[in-house]
């Protein structure tokens, strides 16, 4: 099982997972900069990182969203 996989228990998505991971290992670093790093398409870099913020900020993270 890939790093990736097992963020997917956390409840985190293939893309949530990649920025996160590039922002633990690169640091601050900006929207272009986690893009390039991490793989996840520019065009979907800022909703991921507001998903992500959001999931943080609310101690989601471990938690499946619920619509």
């Amino acid at each position: 099982m890939g790093i990736e996989e097992k963020f997917k228990i956390f409840g985190l998505n293939k893309y949530e997972a990649r920025a996160y991971l590039t922002l633990v290992k690169e640091g601050v670093s900006s929207a272009k900069e986690i893009s390039k790093f991490s793989g996840v398409p520019y065009s979907r870099i800022y909703d991921v990182l507001d998903s992500l913020e959001k999931r943080v900020d609310t101690g989601r993270i471990g938690e499946t969203s619920e619509i």
